[in-house]
């Protein structure tokens, strides 16, 4: 059975929790797979897979999203179809191919950057 959040506007599973912090816990005394943080730091919602806080695409929820060349994401985080703004191109990429931290980023047009 599918319950309204009625703080976020989302469709939570009835029994998991959903909670609103600063920060992702560290502390995992009471989180259950499938629990669920608003991050209110940078407006995200994760969630509790069992072993690590994931956002609702399962890239990790430390993954920055947006930097520099120098600061894209290893290939241990993210997934093939990734996308990462790369503020030094002022244009968003994509992870196109992954081999253990190696990452082949491309374009929209499908260009090697």
């Amino acid at each position: 059975m599918i319950a309204l959040d009625v703080y976020s506007d989302r469709l939570i599973p009835e029994g998991k929790e959903q909670f609103y912090l600063p920060a992702v816990p560290t502390d995992m005394g009471n989180i259950n797979v499938g629990d669920s943080v608003f991050v209110t730091s940078n407006n995200t919602v994760v969630v509790w897979n069992g072993s690590k806080w994931v956002e609702n695409d399962s890239a990790g929820a430390s993954v920055v999203r947006s930097g520099a060349t120098s600061e894209r994401p290893s290939g241990s985080s993210i997934y093939v179809g990734f996308q990462f703004f790369d503020t030094t191109l002022g244009k968003p990429i994509y992870a196109n191919a992954i081999s253990g931290n190696t990452v082949t980023w491309v374009d929209a047009t499908g260009a090697n950057v």
